[in-house]
C-alpha cells in the first residue's frame, strides 16, 4: 500500500523513496497512537468488558478491527478516552452523521460505540433503538455479528426492566440452527433465561416449584460447559450458586448453603484455570457471593466466619487492585469494592465489633451511584445491613 501511494506521488514530482519514508513515519505514528489508546485505562475497559454490567460486550466484534481508521476522528477519540458522558454521546452522534453517508463497517463500528455508551449511562431505550439501527446497517457482516447484537439488545432490555420482552427475544434465539449446535451460545441463552425468571419472581408469592425450575434451567446451561475452563463457564456456575442461595433464603431452608458454595468453588476454579485477565471482575463477584452465602447463616460459627472474612477480603483486594486491563471498569470497581467492604463490615458485626462495622458500612456506601440498576441494588442491600446494625443500639431508630 505504501509503495502504491509512492508511485502515485512520484508522478507528481515527489521523490519515490522520500515518500516511502514519509509514509512509513506516518504508519509508525499511527501504531504508537494505537498502542497508547490500548494502554489507556479508560479505553481498555471497553475492550475487556464481556462480563461487564456497564458494557454491551460488542466492542471486540464490531469496533476493535476498525480502531486505526476511527482514532484519527476527534469525536471518536474523545469518546473512547473518557468515561461515557453526555458529551461523549454528542461526539459519537456527530461521528455517526459523518460515516452515515458512507455506510460500511466504520458506520457500524461508531453505531456500536454509541449503543454501548447509551447502555453505560443507563439510557436503555436509546441503546435499544441504536442497536436496531445497527442491525439494519451490518449488511454482509450480518452472519458474523447478528447474534452478538441480539444478545446486546436482550441485555439492554433486561436492565431496562422489560423482562418479558427480553425473555421472548432470548428464547427465539434457540430456534436459530447454528445456536442449537453451539454449547457456548446455549449456555448464554439458558443463563439469561434463568436470570430473567429469577429476578421476575415476587418473593412473597414465590413457590418452591418456581425456584426449582429456575435452578434446573441454570444447571442445564452450566452443564453445556462443565468440561470447559472459561469465563463463560465460570459465570454459569456462579449464577447457579446465586439461584440456589436465593432459593434457600426465600424458602427459609436450613440446607442449601453447602450446595451453593460447591457451585461457587467450581466457578472460581474455572475462572482461575482459564487464566484470562478479564476474569478478575468475575472472581471478585464470586468471592463476594461466597462470603455472603456464609454470612446468611444466622447461626454462623467461628470457622465459617473466618472463611467469610477471608473471602470478603479477597474480593476487596481484587477491586482495590483492579484496572480496566483486568476487565474491571471504574464504575464496576467502585460497586464491587463497596459490596466487598460491606461484607467485611458484616463480618466485624458478627464478631461483635459493631463500632468498626459501622465505620466500614459508611465507607462502603460512598462507592455507589444511582446510574445503574445493579449499583442501586447493591446500595440498597448495604443500607439494609446498616439499618439492622442501627436497630441493635438504643436511640438509633431514626438512623
Amino acid at each position: 500500500r505504501l509503495r502504491s501511494y509512492a508511485t502515485i506521488c512520484s508522478k507528481n514530482g515527489l521523490s519515490r523513496n522520500d515518500k516511502i519514508v514519509e509514509l512509513e513515519n506516518r504508519e509508525n505514528v499511527s501504531h504508537k497512537l494505537q498502542r497508547r489508546w490500548c494502554n489507556d485505562s479508560s479505553f481498555s475497559s471497553l475492550t475487556t468488558s464481556f462480563q461487564s454490567f456497564s458494557s454491551l460486550g460488542i466492542f471486540d466484534s464490531l469496533v476493535s478491527h476498525h480502531l486505526e481508521s476511527l482514532l484519527p476522528l476527534p469525536e471518536v477519540a474523545i469518546a473512547l478516552k473518557n468515561e461515557a458522558t453526555s458529551e461523549s454521546i454528542e461526539n459519537l452522534l456527530r461521528a455517526v452523521k459523518i460515516f452515515e453517508t458512507m455506510g460500511g463497517p466504520l458506520h457500524v463500528a461508531v453505531l456500536g460505540l454509541l449503543a454501548d455508551s447509551y447502555h453505560h449511562l443507563g439510557m436503555y431505550d436509546e441503546a435499544i433503538t441504536t442497536l436496531a439501527k445497527l442491525r439494519k446497517s451490518i449488511g454482509t457482516e450480518a452472519a458474523a455479528v447478528e447474534d452478538c447484537i441480539e444478545f446486546a439488545t436482550v441485555k439492554s432490555m433486561f436492565f431496562k426492566g422489560d423482562f418479558d420482552g427480553a425473555l421472548d427475544r432470548i428464547l427465539a434465539l434457540l430456534e436459530v440452527p447454528k445456536i442449537k449446535t453451539s454449547p457456548l451460545s446455549r449456555t448464554i441463552i439458558m443463563n439469561t433465561q434463568g436470570i430473567i425468571k429469577l429476578v421476575s419472581l415476587d418473593t412473597e408469592d414465590t413457590t418452591e416449584e418456581q425456584l426449582n425450575r429456575v435452578i434446573e434451567i441454570l444447571q442445564e446451561g452450566a452443564n453445556h460447559l462443565k468440561d470447559v475452563d472459561s469465563g463463560a463457564a465460570s459465570a454459569a456456575f456462579n449464577n447457579l450458586g446465586v439461584a440456589i442461595r436465593f432459593s434457600k433464603s426465600v424458602l427459609l431452608q436450613s440446607s442449601g448453603g453447602n450446595l451453593a458454595m460447591d457451585k461457587f468453588h467450581t466457578a472460581l476454579e474455572k475462572a482461575e484455570s482459564s487464566q484470562q485477565d478479564q476474569n478478575s471482575l468475575l472472581k471478585g463477584t464470586i468471592y463476594s457471593n461466597m462470603a455472603q452465602t456464609l454470612l446468611d447463616d444466622q447461626e454462623i460459627d467461628d470457622s465459617s466466619l473466618k472463611k467469610a472474612s477471608k473471602y470478603a477480603k479477597e474480593s476487596m483486594l481484587i477491586y482495590q487492585q483492579g484496572s480496566s486491563s483486568s476487565g474491571i471498569s471504574e464504575p464496576e470497581r467502585k460497586v464491587g469494592f463497596g459490596r466487598a467492604l460491606s461484607l467485611v463490615a458484616a463480618c466485624y458485626e458478627k464478631a461483635d465489633s459493631a463500632i468498626l462495622a459501622e465505620g466500614l458500612y459508611q465507607t462502603s456506601i460512598e462507592n455507589f451511584s444511582d446510574r445503574h440498576p445493579l449499583s442501586k441494588i447493591s446500595h440498597a442491600g448495604i443500607l439494609n445491613y446498616y439499618a439492622k446494625l442501627c436497630k441493635k443500639w438504643d436511640k438509633r431508630e431514626a438512623d
